[in-house]
């Protein structure tokens, strides 16, 4: 017979179970006269329901190292398996955000990026992967834990595709065309493509799907698309008008008499005297010489050369460039709209309860004069006249507090940072840059390397200068 008592414990989940021996009387008894066995412990398991995962291992050697007093775990359930969610395929590029090549010596490779996705007929677009069934688990006491059923994701099928007859699980094309995913959407749209340029053999293109050009398109036509714009040349004195993105791998040049409108993003590789408006934002691979460009979030010239010498760059959010201006100090204007209109009220209403408590101190003050004189005038004393200029002198000293801490909050204010975007210089600013954010202006008067600025209260200031590190 067992002289040792052996206590079977679960845990909260039931998924272990844990052994503690403890002998007996209360481990008077030396080591070598505790009786216990395996099959004493196992009984004492079994006991206590525990029927799965017993390590034998872990009994054994609570008697062979006499772990007397010592919690162990001795079995262990095996744990439910959730299934895998569901998800789309897609069999296509759906990232279509084209980022140019850097080579090794510095210039940007254009040719091989693109922003149209071209497919045939038929062509799978998307392949439903299905949910898996989660597999149960069991606690030490043989009671299932159920595994969660993943969860079923569908292809959400847009212009132009199809599912094969009693097939949810491939989406294909109905038409040749260009696809893309919009809204979570799969779209085939009919696609226009130029296969020599447009001149006098085209005429002016109004296409409501995209438009891909094969080579340049000249002066004084017009291209407008319902999707987006791909050119693979020049675009001189033209107008390009999209309701997507605009890709011009060879750059946008001419007299001044060229636009470019987007509602999407536009990539050029250089753009030299012609106009860019974009919803997005602008990224120009090389150079922006005598170019005028508006984005609705950020500018980018942060491959090749990076260059913007001439023109006006105005951005909603940031501005980001390799070089700004040249060393003939050519006036060069890089500009962060912005909104102020936060910082302004702020500023407006501390100045307005600064005025009026101005005001209200000079009134005090003049009070304070008269009863000061009439106290003068009476020498008597009277207990009445000193407490009103008791009153009058507590008026002032607590307004004379209220005045220093508005002209503190407005000092605080005018040198904090405003919020909004920046304007960085990764190499070098040039004499003749100038610099706007959100109304503000800094004329740049002397040669500098990097350089980050933004608007610390009414001032444009260059935020890696180390002197404004504690701002």
């Amino acid at each position: 017979m067992p002289n040792a008592v052996v206590k079977v414990e679960l845990s909260p989940s039931g998924m272990k179970a844990f052994v503690t021996v403890r002998v007996k009387p209360h481990g008077e008894l030396k080591d070598s006269a505790v009786r216990l066995t395996t099959e004493d412990i196992l009984t004492a398991l079994s006991k206590a329901g525990v029927i799965l995962g017993i390590d034998e291992e872990a009994v054994k050697a609570i008697i062979a190292e006499k772990k007397w007093g010592e919690k162990t775990a001795v079995a262990y359930g095996i744990e439910a398996i959730n299934g895998e969610d569901g998800h789309v395929e897609y069999l296509f590029n759906t990232e279509q955000k084209p980022r140019p090549k850097e080579l090794e010596d510095g210039r940007v490779d254009y040719r091989e990026i693109g922003l149209v996705s071209f497919i045939k007929k038929d062509t799978p677009l998307a392949k439903r992967i299905p949910a898996q069934k989660g597999k149960p688990g069991m606690t030490v006491r043989g009671d299932t834990l159920p595994g969660r059923d993943g969860q079923e994701v569908f292809i959400k099928a847009g212009l132009n595709t199809y599912f094969p007859e009693g097939d949810d699980t491939e989406l294909r094309a109905a038409i040749s065309g260009s696809v893309s995913l919009r809204g979570g959407l799969v779209h085939v749209e009919s696609s226009l493509l130029l296969k020599d340029g447009v001149n006098f053999g085209t005429g002016n293109v109004d296409f409501q799907g995209d438009v891909v050009v094969h080579g340049d398109i000249i002066s004084g036509f017009t291209v407008k698309s319902g999707g987006k714009i791909e050119v693979t040349g020049v675009v001189e004195d033209a107008y390009l008008e999209a309701e997507g993105d605009v890709l011009i791998k060879g750059g946008f040049n001419g007299s001044g008499r060229g636009v470019i409108r987007a509602k999407g993003d536009v990539y050029l590789k250089f753009v030299e005297n012609q106009s860019i408006e974009a919803e997005g934002s602008v990224n120009i691979g090389e150079s922006s010489i005598n170019a005028w460009i508006t984005a609705g979030d950020r500018i980018e010239l942060s491959t090749g050369c990076g260059t913007v010498i001439g023109g006006h760059l105005r951005a909603m959010n940031e501005i980001a460039v390799k070089v700004l201006g040249n060393a003939q100090c050519t006036t060069t204007t890089v500009e962060i709209v912005g909104d102020t209109t936060e910082f302004d009220n702020k500023h407006n209403s501390l100045t307005e309860q600064l005025d009026a408590c101005k005001e209200q101190i000079e009134k005090v003050k003049r009070a304070l004069s008269i009863l000061q004189h009439q106290k003068v005038e009476n020498p008597e004393n009277d207990p009445r006249l000193l407490a009103k200029i008791q009153n009058y002198q507590d008026q002032l000293y607590e307004l004379n507090k209220t005045e220093e801490t508005l002209r503190a909050e407005i000092t605080k204010l005018e040198v904090s940072r405003v919020g909004l975007g920046n304007i960085i210089v990764m190499r070098k600013v040039y004499p003749g840059a100038e610099i706007i954010i959100g109304g503000a202006e800094l004329k740049v008067l002397d040669e500098s390397n990097k350089a980050t600025f933004e608007r610390l209260g009414f001032e444009v200031v260059d935020v890696s200068d180390k002197s404004l590190a504690s701002i």
